[in-house]
């Protein structure tokens, strides 16, 4: 009797192929889910193509599930073209948050994508600019057949406009050092050293760069050489923090660059970098009982840092006392002075009138953690050296 085992059907060469296409067309549409886009659907049609070509001439006793795999597939691709028209125009517009885009059939709209802070109904020009009491913005119009597309970008934003949509304008004053600029629609007030646009004969803005006054042009001169001097002087005491740490083998060698590093903290002005982050912002934190230590939450974390790096290290090589029994008093006077001390630090919040970010909330946390751990573990030491 023969008892060789029969081939089960759908294992030839077609069979091995159509479950690798598919599997590549199933991955394709997770990520097409995950994020829309025209790429990973066009993979994803092509793959569920391939994949029905290869379920047809399946074997008739595999062909059945096989092709019921392959049009799951492809109900599952989008064929309705405004949702095809939104993704591609979410693409168009997701490196650039001041720009919108608009397309109509006939006179409704029919996909859009960006941000839109005007109306785009009322432009009725191939390119324009439209003026509302808070934002200045240049369209463009492409007619093809029944479909116009209406393509709008933010020129400039007005406060308190500029707080809430990101324009070109305002982006080029800030990385130029300029105050603001003056837009006035159409030729009206330009002067020499205007920024005026054009289409054709038409003048679509005139902006004018307001600069500003002489003591506020040299503060942010001044800001961006401490920026730039701090970002160095940072990078320096790292590298001597390195060097010294690997040549030093006592405590005190290692203690010493501690020490430099809070003569730095008190020394460097860190709340002349409010403008460039909240941690060094003294509206949102500040506390007198520190000085300059706790004068922003960012100053309260660095000087946490060494000073917690400052205990561990002596806890490593073990604190000793001429008589235990002075560790007592010291103990109990850091046990005592800690809840005080710890209200005062924690006073020192201030929220925004805008809103607590995330960032700066997990600011407030972590630098008020180390400070309550540096005093912790300064009780720790202590209280085992009076313990011998």
């Amino acid at each position: 009797m023969d008892v060789t085992p029969r081939t089960a059907f759908g294992t030839g060469v077609t069979t091995r192929l159509w479950t690798l296409v598919a599997g590549v067309a199933l991955v394709a549409g997770g990520w097409w889910l995950r994020t829309p886009s025209v790429g990973y659907l066009a993979f994803t049609i092509a793959a569920t193509v391939a994949s029905l070509v290869f379920a047809i001439v399946q074997p008739r006793g595999a062909r059945r599930w096989t092709v019921a795999a392959a049009v799951a597939l492809a109900a599952e691709a989008p064929v309705n073209p405004a949702a095809l028209a939104f993704v591609t125009l979410d693409e168009l517009t997701s490196g650039a948050p001041e720009r919108g885009v608009v397309l109509y059939e006939g006179n409704r709209p029919f996909a859009w994508g960006g941000r839109l802070v005007v109306p785009p109904d009322s432009t009725n020009r191939p390119v324009g600019a439209l003026h509302s009491p808070f934002y200045t913005v240049l369209y463009a119009v492409e007619t093809r057949g029944g479909r116009r597309a209406v393509a709008m970008a933010v020129a400039y934003a007005e406060p308190p406009g500029d707080q809430l949509v990101p324009a070109i304008g305002n982006r080029i004053a800030q990385e130029q050092g300029l105050h603001a600029f003056d837009v006035t629609p159409g030729s009206a007030g330009a002067s020499a050293g205007a920024f005026v646009v054009t289409e054709g004969t038409d003048t679509l803005l005139v902006a004018h760069a307001v600069a500003p006054g002489e003591e506020e042009a040299r503060l942010s001169a001044l800001v961006r050489v401490r920026l730039s001097g701090a970002l160095l002087l940072a990078l320096a005491f790292a590298c001597f923090l390195v060097a010294s740490w690997r040549r030093q083998r006592s405590l005190l060698g290692r203690l010493l660059p501690l020490a430099v590093a809070l003569a730095l903290l008190a020394l460097v002005p860190l709340n002349a970098f409010s403008g460039s982050g909240v941690f060094f912002d003294p509206t949102v934190y500040y506390s007198e009982v520190g000085g300059p230590f706790t004068a922003s939450v960012g100053a309260l974390g660095a000087t946490a840092v060494v000073v917690l790096l400052a205990l561990l290290l002596v806890l490593r090589r073990g604190l000793r006392f001429s008589r235990r029994w002075i560790a007592v008093p010291i103990a109990l006077a850091i046990l005592a002075a800690s809840p005080p001390l710890l209200r005062t630090l924690g006073g020192g919040v201030s929220p925004p009138l805008s809103g607590v970010a995330v960032e700066l909330w997990l600011g407030w946390e972590i630098a008020l953690f180390l400070a309550t751990a540096s005093l912790f573990i300064g009780v720790a030491a202590v209280g085992s050296a009076g313990l011998g």
